[in-house]
């Protein structure tokens, strides 16, 4: 699967997602021409939980979603796929279209990506709207960098 099918993918992912502030979409994926996505994810809040789309809500959405990297993890560790070598494209939505979601900024999504050994991460350029990989220690690093937590 390249990256511009599974960015097709993502949207999808994306437009399923609950979320009143920020619509994001994940895909899985192994490259391997013969092969396609594993699993998919979208933030949301928790299962039990409902997206109120309220100023608190919307204030605190960072801190209390599981985010799309996060629920694709964990879609693949529940279904038993190993994502060791694999790619992960993310992407946020609007109108269901992929827009520029901005660059890397969540470290609890960069270390899991980091330690879950997925290969490369996959975002969307802001100037060319064009997909931009990452190896995911270069996403990690790229995240750090953004939140001034390295110089």
């Amino acid at each position: 699967m390249t990256p511009e099918e599974a960015l097709l993918i993502a949207v999808q992912a994306g437009i399923n997602s609950p979320c009143c502030k920020s619509k994001r979409g994940v895909v899985i994926f192994n490259e391997h021409p013969l092969t396609g996505h594993l699993c998919t994810g979208w933030n949301s809040p928790p299962t039990g939980y409902t997206c109120t789309g309220t100023d608190t809500c919307r204030g605190n959405c960072s801190k209390v979603c599981v985010h799309a990297e996060q629920a694709a993890l964990l879609q693949a560790l529940a279904c038993g796929h190993p994502v060791t070598g694999m790619s992960m494209l993310h992407v946020k939505v609007e109108h269901g279209k992929a827009v520029y979601g901005g660059p890397p900024s969540c470290v609890s999504c960069s270390k899991l990506i980091l330690d879950s050994r997925l290969r490369y991460m996959y975002l969307l350029e802001s100037t060319s709207m064009s997909v931009v990989r990452y190896t995911a220690a270069e996403f990690h690093q790229a995240t750090l960098k953004n939140l001034g937590l390295l110089e």
